[in-house]
């Protein structure tokens, strides 16, 4: 099976991935499942707290996501000027 598929280490797309996020995606899995045993309501207290917890995941998620992006740039500038082509062709 491994001939056919190649096998990506679980951590290898998400280089931003951190404790943090997960526990905000916990959060926000945890509310939802809230609100859909309160039977979806769409004004009040546990809809409230599902909105919050999506929205400060997704904000989370957007945050780290940038702040990769500027670290990888910031290495690969630091690489291409300090003429390092082997590593800078590597990251």
């Amino acid at each position: 099976m491994n001939e056919c598929i190649p096998v990506v280490k679980h951590n290898t797309l998400k280089s931003y991935w951190s404790a943090e996020l997960s526990e905000r995606k916990q959060a926000s899995v945890d509310a939802h499942q809230l609100w859909i045993l309160c039977d979806r309501p769409r004004s009040g207290l546990v809809n409230k707290l599902r909105l919050d917890a999506k929205y400060k995941y997704k904000l989370a998620m957007k945050q780290a996501v940038l702040n990769d992006s500027i670290e990888f740039d910031d290495e690969i500038s630091n690489l291409y000027l300090h003429k390092d082509m082997n590593n800078f062709w590597r990251k």
